[in-house]
């Protein structure tokens, strides 16, 4: 049966390769890594001042960033209603000046029509519906412009939106590779 001196040499033996305690004292143990996986993971565990989280939604780093993501969000959405409710809001100034200046002329052309005595004839009624035509094209334009305003905005919001997810993603990979590599999968 070994002593405990004789345990204690196997064991150094085993784990350094020597039976001398001395000389792992002067003479550090060099290791080489095998690959490029090693090298990368060296620095990472050596880093490492707690245990990893096992999973995404341990990870306080991912969690900040959810937090993040969701303001990001918010903040993009209110954004672009905002914006959406100003375009909005402008047409529908627009399309009201746009009548009052319609109901104007053609209140105008009346009394010319009136005065020149031709209020009834198809010279005038012909001059009112064209009148009236043009108001509505400009007031369609002007919806138009808006709507296409609108889609911009949208289009725009959705690729912000796109932007986020992507980065959610990476984020999410990033996280879950590290605490792969920290050993904690």
């Amino acid at each position: 049966m070994p002593g405990p001196s004789q345990a204690r040499n196997n064991y150094l033996m085993a784990t350094r390769g020597t039976k001398d305690p001395r000389s792992q004292v002067t003479r550090p143990i060099v290791t080489r890594p095998q690959n490029v996986y090693a090298q990368a993971v060296a620095p990472v565990r050596a880093a490492a001042p707690v245990a990893p989280a096992r999973s995404l939604f341990e990870d306080p780093a991912y969690l900040a960033f959810q937090r993040t993501l969701g303001a990001s969000e918010t903040s993009l959405g209110l954004q672009r209603q905002a914006s959406i409710d100003s375009l909005n809001q402008m047409n529908a100034l627009r399309l009201t000046n746009l009548a009052e200046r319609g109901e104007e002329s053609r209140s105008k052309m009346g009394s010319n029509a009136l005065s020149r005595g031709i209020y009834r004839s198809g010279v005038f009624l012909n001059a009112l519906g064209k009148n009236k035509a043009e108001e509505l094209r400009q007031g369609a334009e002007t919806n138009l412009d808006t709507s296409n305003q609108v889609a911009g905005i949208q289009n725009q919001y959705a690729q912000n939106i796109a932007q986020l997810y992507q980065r959610n993603a990476e984020q999410g990979l990033t996280t879950a590779y590290n605490n792969r590599l920290l050993g904690a999968a």
